[in-house]
């Protein structure tokens, strides 16, 4: 029996499995609420049309929980705010339409675009 114990407490974690836990339970619940924020705005199939009464402050609200869990760093997990993730990309053009609705082009918004950032 006290060899079972001492080997269980050998045991490593797994990296992977800690990232995969991390991005789900962490990263993955933001992901969701910026792309229900984007959809919020969907009008006639094209988003960023339409924003409904206190829109820009769940913008700001949800940016700033992001902000604050990327100033903690990421324990196993890739950074969701490497730039070329899609997640930083959706994130910045949040910003950007939140703080400036016609920030933002057709190319970036079109439902059709084969932009690598568009919402849609």
């Amino acid at each position: 029996m006290g060899t079972t114990i001492e080997n269980l407490c050998h045991i490593q974690p797994n990296i992977k499995v800690l990232a995969q836990k991390e991005a789900v339970e962490t990263w993955a619940p933001y992901y969701d609420r910026v792309v229900a924020l984007f959809l919020e705005t969907v009008e006639n199939d094209w988003p960023c049309r339409n924003y409904p009464d206190g829109w820009q402050e769940a913008c700001q609200g949800s940016a700033r929980r992001v902000h604050r869990n990327s100033e903690a760093g990421t324990r196993f997990a890739a950074s969701p705010s490497a730039a070329r993730a899609i997640f930083a990309q959706l994130r910045e053009l949040l910003a950007r339409v939140a703080a400036d609705p016609a920030s933002l082009n057709g190319r970036e918004v079109g439902p059709h675009s084969t932009h690598s950032t568009a919402v849609c």
